[in-house]
């Protein structure tokens, strides 16, 4: 009988090992190649960083950064291990004492509800995380079990543990120990305290359960817990252990939430990495991008926007309340039903109080104020009713000529509390910031409010640029010939269009005629009938070729109108090719993202500027200066660059652009207005920045009778500069070599050299000129030479010079 049980034991033993080993063998022959671990690069968020280096954005699929198990701190790597897997580096990928025990605790748990113990090693964590699904299923423990152990004989301890703490996910959004810190607590890993350390070990078994906002009381019991064990572990003393589970969790998670408000210009950031590189690398690349982006630039830009743009809406009326409520659940309605701009709030109208309004406000991005808010009379009094694009409603005195009670609005708050009524603007636009020498962004805003439309004005919008074109026809004058002090005559213009099409009679903004005109007035006051002419005497050709050289448009149609901006651009090629005045003739393009490199640190992308000779060289007093030699293209000559930056200051002193005018400052400067008054524009600039601004509805339609580029584009740039130059000095435009200051009648354009008064300026002229003087030497009427230039539009149509 005993021989019989022994030998069914041993047929049992028998069975069972085969069994066992074709099970092995069986799931050994399903295991994934592990080999792709050897060489594993995680996806890494890319990220992306303003000129000071501030961070400004990150762009991922998974919230991550990889960190080399060098550079993790040990006391991250012991709280994990404390709480994952104290055996971690003795067993071979399972730990078996650790299986007995969780069984041995999980029967006993049957009966008290308690959540079952799991005995998964950090080798078999790995194996799940890369390889397996979430799934319960004994077949998935048993493939996890044998793939760690394959793991183990093919990889060092150190890869494992680098493995496991970069690709954990931690909650929040955040993937590995990198991420997870920068997110929580916003520091580097070096930065945290053991307390720290343990609170993201705890996090790994259920991260939404200990989420240190939602459930503080639950994380810290967790956190205590891992440092308990850290304790019985022997990682950390009895008194640090003491000092540190006093802490709080000291967490710092809302904080992720917005890096910067510069959405448009990272938009223009993200689509030029992609064509660049690819999609994948910008979302999983780990790329670190620096950007020309100066975060006080673009705060300012952003801000001088909104402003103008919410200037100009409101002084043609108010276009209404956005509805009336009168549910509890008013602001859940707002919310749900209502577009709002990044900083306004929603408000709704609760009583009277005198010519004040009692407002009811959403409360939840404000901490000084109670849910009720007085809305002053002198917040709303703009708000006439809006009749039509010329006619606004009578003045407002009451709140009843504006609001009923339950209506719901917009408000803002401005520095000194206020409330503040608001409508989100019909118009809209955009502003470019830029170093004229570098091409470098400094600052973008193509809209009011990105979440409102994404659609970049300055970068995407081609509109036509009105008289903001001109100043390039007058440079095309200055190369073939002409001199500031040209007289150019200011009179009717008509062409004859052909057959059934009528006759083409431009005017200038006034409908009034000058006479013989200095070319300089031509560009300060912005007269169409003298730019005609020019254009008319040059040939259209040459304008077409100024237009495609400084880089405004592609082979523009030569016809006179164009000479006038009917054709069609960008704010930033504009505004670039306005650069090329102010920097002495180059051609810049404009660089927005200085340098990329990848995960490793290699520059993989690199803007060239240019070359600088002797900048390796060690210093030496006696040594030459270094020499910068620029990788832009000279498209224009020096000389008639500065004759058209003196012509624009003019503009800006004395022309169409004097409400830019800042004591103290040196600005020069061009508006631009387009027929019917559609669209508005402003680019002017300092000897060391450049600012370009446009504004107009996104369905072209006239901005009103009076609204011009110096009523509606300068008091935004105005804005923008006055704030830029607080705390800057502004210098002097620099004269190059080869002009000559001569005394000269600005009205007539004769030189008068020993007279200073207000009508003589100091007109920049290029050196040994032969300049008209007033002893009319010359041949012609009034003693000015005088050339026809085609017979066919009139005997007196003339350019004079």
């Amino acid at each position: 009988m005993i021989i019989k049980l022994l030998k069914s034991a041993i047929y049992s033993s028998i069975f069972l090992a085969i069994c066992f080993t074709v099970t092995i063998v069986y799931f050994l022959n399903l295991l994934p190649n592990y080999e792709s671990l050897e060489n594993y690069k995680p996806n890494v968020m890319s990220r992306v960083h303003a000129a000071d280096g501030k961070l400004i954005r990150e762009f991922s699929r998974e919230y991550r950064i990889f960190i080399p198990i060098e550079d993790i701190p040990e006391n991250v790597k012991l709280a994990f291990i404390a709480a994952e897997d104290k055996n971690f580096y003795t067993h071979y990928g399972v730990d078996l004492m650790g299986i007995l025990r969780a069984a041995i605790n999980n029967t006993a748990n049957i009966f008290t509800n308690k959540r079952p113990q799991g005995a998964s090693t950090i080798t078999q964590q790995v194996a799940k995380n890369f390889f397996f699904s979430d799934e319960l299923a004994l077949s998935r423990k048993i493939k996890e079990a044998l793939l760690a152990i394959k793991i183990e004989s093919a990889l060092e301890k150190n890869r494992i543990l680098e493995l496991y703490l970069n690709q954990i996910y931690l909650g929040s959004g955040a993937y590995g120990v990198g991420a997870a810190s920068n997110r929580y607590f916003s520091k580097n890993l070096h930065e945290l305290s053991i307390s720290d350390s343990a609170y993201l070990a705890a996090l790994p078994k259920a991260p939404n359960n200990y989420h240190p906002v939602r459930n503080y009381e639950i994380a810290l019991n967790r956190r205590n817990w891992v440092l308990a064990k850290m304790l019985k572990n022997d990682f950390i003393k009895q008194d640090i252990y003491e000092l540190e589970v006093q802490k709080p969790i000291d967490h710092n998670i809302k904080r992720y939430a917005s890096k910067f408000t510069s959405d448009y210009y990272l938009e223009e950031i993200r689509r030029r990495v992609i064509d660049l590189f690819d999609e994948a690398d910008l979302y999983g690349g780990g790329l670190s991008i620096r950007t020309s982006l100066d975060t006080e630039s673009q705060s300012m830009a952003i801000k001088s926007l909104q402003k103008g743009l919410k200037r100009y809406d409101k002084r043609h009326g108010y276009r209404g309340v956005i509805a009336n409520y009168d549910q509890d659940n008013w602001l859940d309605y707002a919310k749900k039903n209502f577009k709002i701009p990044e900083d306004y709030l929603f408000a709704r109208v609760q009583s009277f109080a005198g010519k004040d309004v009692v407002v009811e406000i959403d409360n939840s991005k404000l901490k000084f104020f109670d849910n009720d808010a007085i809305l002053s009379i002198d917040e709303y009094r703009w708000a006439r009713k809006y009749i039509s694009d010329y006619y606004i409603g009578p003045k407002i005195n009451n709140p009843n000529d504006v609001f009923n009670v339950n209506d719901l609005i917009y408000i803002s708050i401005d520095k000194e509390n206020r409330l503040i009524l608001e409508q989100i603007p019909k118009i809209n636009g955009a502003i470019v910031v830029m170093d004229p020498y570098s091409g470098r962004v400094l600052a973008l805003s193509g809209g009011f409010d990105f979440k409102l439309s994404n659609f970049n004005r300055a970068s995407q919008a081609k509109r036509q640029p009105g008289s903001a074109f001109k100043p390039f026809v007058y440079l095309s004058a200055l190369e073939n010939g002409l001199k500031p002090n040209s007289l150019i005559l200011d009179a009717p213009f008509v062409v004859d269009q052909g057959e059934k099409l009528g006759k083409w009679k431009p005017e200038n903004y006034g409908k009034k005629f000058y006479g013989p005109t200095p070319l300089r007035k031509g560009i300060e006051n912005s007269r169409n009938l003298m730019t005609i002419r020019i254009a008319q005497y040059l040939g259209m050709n040459k304008v077409s070729e100024i237009a495609d050289r400084s880089g405004i448009m592609n082979n523009m149609p030569e016809v006179l109108s164009m000479s006038l901006g009917a054709g069609e651009t960008t704010l930033l090629n504009l505004t670039s090719a306005y650069s090329s005045f102010a920097n002495g003739g180059l051609k810049v393009e404009p660089v927005m993202i200085d340098r990329i490199q990848d995960r490793r640190g290699k520059n993989v992308y690199k803007f060239n500027f240019g070359e600088c000779a002797l900048c390796q060289q060690p210093f030496l007093s006696e040594a030459p200066n270094p020499q910068f030699k620029s990788s832009f293209k000279q498209i224009f000559n020096s000389v008639e660059s500065f004759q058209i930056v003196s012509m624009l200051q003019g503009a800006v002193e004395r022309g169409t652009g004097r409400r830019t005018k800042i004591n103290g400052l040196e600005i020069a400067g061009k508006t631009g207005t387009t027929n019917s008054n559609t669209d508005a524009w402003f680019i002017g600039f300092t000897s060391d920045i450049i600012v370009g601004v446009y504004a107009g509805f996104d369905k072209p339609s006239s901005l009103g009778k009076t609204e011009t580029g110096s009523s509606v584009a300068v008091p935004i740039f105005k804005e923008f500069i006055s704030n830029y130059y607080l705390d800057k000095r502004n210098i002097p435009f620099k004269i190059p070599q080869g002009i000559e200051l001569i005394r000269t009648d600005i009205d007539t354009g004769e030189i008068k050299s020993n007279q200073i008064n207000s009508k003589t300026i100091y007109e920049a002229y290029r050196k040994n000129d032969k300049l008209l003087s007033n002893k009319k030497t010359l041949v012609g009427k009034d003693g000015f030479q005088i050339i026809q230039i085609d017979e066919t539009v009139g005997s007196d149509e003339f350019v004079i010079y």
